[in-house]
């Protein structure tokens, strides 16, 4: 996934959360030097986590949005500004996905939106650079996997991937084996 400059959609079924573990790691290597800002309407991150898949988290800005319209506002004014910007959202219309896709591309910037949804909606934009369903996958505690089904990307063609994720040495940021295409 090439991310910078551009808005990432990472979904997942409802009752997980392997999409936040991708953009952690998306993260992890797109911005590694600037400001984050994540967006939520729940308080539930986890510092450690971010620290783990090498995010300093003194340098992001956790802010916690009233509504959806809130948040993808907030996230559209930190991409603009070349902040890093992570949004969890439920509703998403097609002139919000563009709005971030622009300020993006104006700010320099890589956008993750977060969704519990489901692989097609009515909603679907073409204004993200890539569209992703991420499901846990069989592993273990050591190793975990991820298994990111690229449902939509510009210039690129659809595809399952099993992300295999391991730590890294002497307390670097954990990297991703490369990822195996499934064929099918």
């Amino acid at each position: 996934m090439h991310a910078g400059s551009a808005v990432h959609e990472l979904r997942a079924p409802s009752g997980t959360a392997a999409h936040v573990g991708l953009a952690m790691l998306v993260l992890g290597v797109a911005a590694r030097q600037g400001p984050v800002l994540w967006m939520s309407a729940a308080a539930d991150w986890y510092p450690p986590g971010l620290a783990w898949a090498g995010i300093d988290p003194a340098r992001c800005l956790f802010a916690q949005a009233a509504s959806d319209a809130e948040a993808l506002g907030s996230t559209e004014l930190a991409l603009r500004g070349g902040m890093a910007g992570v949004v969890e959202c439920h509703e998403l219309s097609r002139l919000a996905a563009k709005k971030l896709a622009v300020a993006a591309r104006q700010g320099h910037a890589v956008g993750l939106v977060l969704r519990h949804a489901p692989a097609r909606t009515s909603q679907d934009s073409t204004a993200f650079t890539s569209r992703w369903m991420v499901n846990p996958a069989p592993g273990s505690p050591h190793i975990p996997r991820l298994q990111a089904k690229l449902l939509y990307a510009k210039g690129a063609m659809p595809g399952d991937y099993l992300l295999e994720i391991r730590e890294g040495q002497n307390g670097a940021a954990p990297h991703i084996i490369a990822p195996m295409r499934r064929a099918g």
